[in-house]
């Protein structure tokens, strides 16, 4: 089953954690800058907010599922 997206407050709290900006994310994802700051207001369709995701764990962060398996 493919990573679920994830919130525009996950991709903030990531960006913070791993200090990188939104350019540097957007290289990583293979989106434009455009998308990944829709991407950070929640504005980002599913696809481009699964790169994003997949962007984000390759640099080091891991999503938890509250506690539930995934």
């Amino acid at each position: 089953m493919p990573a679920a997206p994830v919130s525009a407050r996950q991709i903030s709290a990531s960006l913070a954690l791993l200090g990188l900006t939104a350019a540097e994310l957007a290289t990583r994802s293979g989106l434009s800058e455009v998308d990944v700051a829709a991407a950070e207001m929640g504005a980002a369709n599913e696809m481009q907010a699964r790169l994003v995701r997949t962007a984000i764990e390759q640099a080091g962060i891991e999503f938890l599922n509250g506690g539930s398996p995934g």
